[in-house]
């Protein structure tokens, strides 16, 4: 099992929650981030907020709706998202939930992360897809962002480290079982 693993697969199958689900109580002991979603009454996105993988911290908004038209604040990667990576190599493991959004467009997140990829701390994460593009796509920045996405995939692809699993999400069982491994192995 290789210690860093990555979900991806179409948004909204449950990847996340397959991660939360077989971390269980260990996600105490995680360094590194998650995003949390919150959608209005007819279930569109509104806001993303950037939350410690340990809860142990406020929620910090990154990007929300307002009269339909984006409103992003990067900063919110820059600063607590390149402390969360930093922090998180002196940690026992570290989850990244929804890696490959909008956050690729802060360079200082961005090399954080490559610092991070290169630590030996173990890490489990859901990889974001082209679905994410959609968002971006909306702040105009479509091919600043699909050229940041496309190397970071090539990046994680290439690292002997690395394992990227194409899932459904819940109820795949090949992936439930390599992520209970993982679990298994570097997070008990």
């Amino acid at each position: 099992m290789k210690k860093k693993l990555f979900l991806t697969g179409p948004d909204r199958s449950g990847k996340s929650e397959l991660i939360h689900n077989a971390l269980g109580e260990q996600i105490r002991r995680a360094g590194g981030f998650v995003t949390i979603r919150e959608r209005d009454e007819k279930g569109n996105v509104k806001s993303f907020d950037l939350v410690p993988a340990d809860r142990s911290g406020n929620p910090e908004r990154f990007l929300e709706f307002v009269n339909g038209k984006p409103v992003s604040r990067l900063e919110v990667f820059s600063q607590t998202g390149t402390r969360l990576l930093q922090q998180a190599e002196s940690r026992p493991f570290a989850v990244m939930d929804e890696l490959g959004g909008v956050e690729l467009l802060d360079d200082g997140f961005v090399r954080a992360l490559a610092q991070f990829l290169k630590s030996d701390t173990p890490c489990i994460g859901v990889l974001k897809g082209p679905g994410a593009g959609k968002t971006v796509g909306v702040m105009g920045l479509n091919l600043r962002y699909e050229l940041a996405r496309r190397v970071l995939l090539e990046h994680l692809l290439k690292d002997a480290d690395v394992m990227v699993v194409r899932t459904s999400g819940l109820g795949d069982e090949k992936a439930e079982a390599l992520v209970q491994e993982w679990v298994d192995k570097y997070a008990k």
